[in-house]
C-alpha cells in the first residue's frame, strides 16, 4: 500500500495517541469501557503514524502526503 499521510499528520497522530493513552491510564473517564475505547483508538493512531497509512483516508480517497502548500502565505 502507498503511504497517504504527511509527516505533520504523523506527529499529530503520535501526540494525540500519547494523550489518549495517558487519559486511559490515569482513568480520566472513570469507566472501564471508555478506557478500552481510548486504548484502541490510541493503538490505531500509533499504527497509522508508524506505517503512514490511514484506512479512513484510503476509503475517502484522501492523500495528505501529496498535498502541497499554496504560495498564498496561508498554511
Amino acid at each position: 500500500m502507498e503511504a497517504n499521510l504527511s509527516s505533520g499528520s504523523q506527529w499529530r497522530r503520535s501526540i494525540l495517541a500519547a494523550a489518549l493513552i495517558l487519559c486511559a491510564y490515569f482513568n480520566v473517564a472513570d469507566n472501564f469501557y471508555i478506557q478500552i475505547i481510548l486504548y484502541v483508538a490510541s493503538v490505531y493512531l500509533i499504527l497509522t503514524a508508524v506505517f503512514k497509512i490511514c484506512l479512513v483516508y484510503k476509503i475517502f480517497g484522501v492523500d495528505a502526503s501529496r498535498q502541497r502548500r499554496s504560495g498564498s502565505g496561508m498554511y
